[in-house]
């Protein structure tokens, strides 16, 4: 029984630790040369991107105070403050980056409501769009 335990065991891969990467020099192929290269500090790992979700996308018109008190305007869009929280930078693929600085008693869920100038503006933007979200600007832009 030790016998077949001591057997598999050996048989076993031995794996590089987790937190290096193991590369080949280049040209070492035949002799089998390894380097080890260190990975990232545990603190300083890559975020992993931004999902892109499905919203039904408005527009409205209004004008006036923002619930974050800003004036409505250009860049302004309308979220849902239980989904995306009041501050944050929404991407909308096809319109670009916005500041979530408003609510309404209609948006709710996976609804975006963005401010356009006009009426007919509004119309053409209505339907549904992929859309991301984050507290930062600098996550949207790489």
């Amino acid at each position: 029984m030790r016998l077949l335990l001591l057997l598999a065991l050996a048989l076993v891969p031995v794996l590089p630790h987790p937190a290096r990467q193991v590369a080949r020099l280049e040209g070492a192929a035949a002799t089998g040369q390894v380097a080890v290269v260190p990975s990232l500090p545990a603190g300083r790992r890559p975020r992993p991107a931004l999902p892109w979700l499905r919203f039904w996308v408005t527009g409205y018109d209004l004008t006036g105070t923002t619930a974050s008190g800003a004036p409505a305007g250009p860049g302004v869009v309308a979220v849902d403050p239980g989904l995306i929280g009041l501050g944050s930078y929404v991407q909308i693929q096809g319109l670009g980056i916005y500041r979530a600085l408003d609510t309404g008693g209609l948006i709710q869920g996976y609804h975006l409501d963005v401010w356009e100038p006009t009426a007919a503006a509004c119309f053409a933007l209505t339907g549904y769009r992929l859309a991301r979200w984050s507290r930062t600007l600098a996550d949207l832009e790489r």
